[in-house]
Order: C-alpha cells, then structure tokens, then sequence
C-alpha cells in the first residue's frame, strides 16, 4: 500500500467518517481518534495499515482541510472580483463560457491543493486571464462602433426625410419658411442650425 499520512492511508469509508465527524463540529479531536480507533479495531489490519491514530493526526487533518477551504473562499473571491471588474456578462455567451473557464481554473488550482495535484500551470491561467481581459476590450469596442453606427444612421435617415419634406414642399410651392416648419415640426430640424 503507498505511503502517506495515516489519515490518507485509512480505508476510504473511515477516511470519510473521519471527515464527516470533523465537518460537524460537534467532537473533539480526541473523541473522532476513539471513534476511528474502535472501527480500526475490528477491521484487525486486513483493508489497511493503520493501527490506530490519534488526536493530533486528527487535528492536522483538520488544519488541512480547514486551510483548503480558505483557499476556495479566496480563489472564489478573486474570481468574483474579476467578474465585477471585467464585467463578462455584457459580453453575452462568450463571456459566460470564459467565466466558467476562469472559475474552473481556480477551483482546480485551489482543490489540487487537497489531493496534492499540481495545479493548473500559470501560463494556462496567465493566457486565460488574457484571454478574458481581450475579450472585454473588444465587447467595448463593439458596444462604442455599433453606437457610432446606430447615430450615422440615425443622422442619414434624417438628413434623407429632410431633402424628402424640402422636395415634397418644391412640388407642393410652398415658401422656404414653410417648408421649414414642416422640417422643424416633423424631423424638428432647424435651418442652418442642423440637428436639435
């Protein structure tokens, strides 16, 4: 069997009694030692090595896995943070697919803490982030061109129904100041002055 922490080498079911008695709050380390002793004690060393642990094996466990729990808390703080200042959900699908990515990203980062994994490598985290800081320029880019777009032709649509109010007024006879008021009051343009 390979070598680790005793509470590694425990039998998965014991492993897991273990660490629902410690996620409870509700016993001492010593008392979780007992608990796991007796149970050692009637498997008689056939599914492990482990004799017996005690209440200071318990207690670096608990510290383990308290510590890892910080780091999730802070992986899923930073990963907060950057939606915030990123703001992906403008961005649509897309955005939500990167986000995902970013937040599996850390949660492998930070749960390969647990099992002793190496984490996700930073240039894998380093390109995503980049990934994700480009795409955000590029939406603002294209929320700014789309807004320039929408006012050309707005600006074109009332410059044509204009030259269609001046002509219409032509065939019409009527004066220039009455061709204006129809201007101003249907496109509410002002001569000489442009849009309002």
């Amino acid at each position: 069997m390979a070598r680790g922490n005793k509470i590694e080498r425990l039998p998965d079911h014991l492993r897991e009694n273990l660490r629902e008695m410690l996620a409870t709050k509700q016993h001492t380390c010593q008392q979780i030692a007992d608990a796991i002793n007796e149970e050692l004690a009637a498997l008689s060393g056939v599914q492990t090595d482990v004799e017996s642990i005690d209440d200071n094996t318990v207690w670096r466990e608990k510290k383990r896995i308290e510590s890892i729990a910080d780091e999730i808390r802070r992986s899923q703080a930073y990963v907060e943070s950057l939606s915030k200042q990123c703001d992906l959900t403008s961005i649509g699908d897309t955005g939500r697919v990167l986000m995902s990515l970013l937040q599996s990203a850390a949660f492998k980062t930070t749960s390969s803490l647990m099992g002793g994994e190496d984490p996700i490598d930073a240039d894998t985290l380093n390109d995503l982030v980049l990934a994700v800081a480009r795409l955000q320029r590029s939406a603002n880019h294209n929320a700014d061109l789309e807004k320039q777009i929408a006012e050309k032709a707005r600006k074109q649509a009332i410059e044509e129904a204009a030259k269609a109010v001046q002509d219409g007024a032509k065939e019409r006879g009527l004066t220039a100041d009455e061709a204006q008021f129809w201007r101003e009051k249907v496109l509410g343009l002002h001569a000489g002055k442009g849009e309002r």
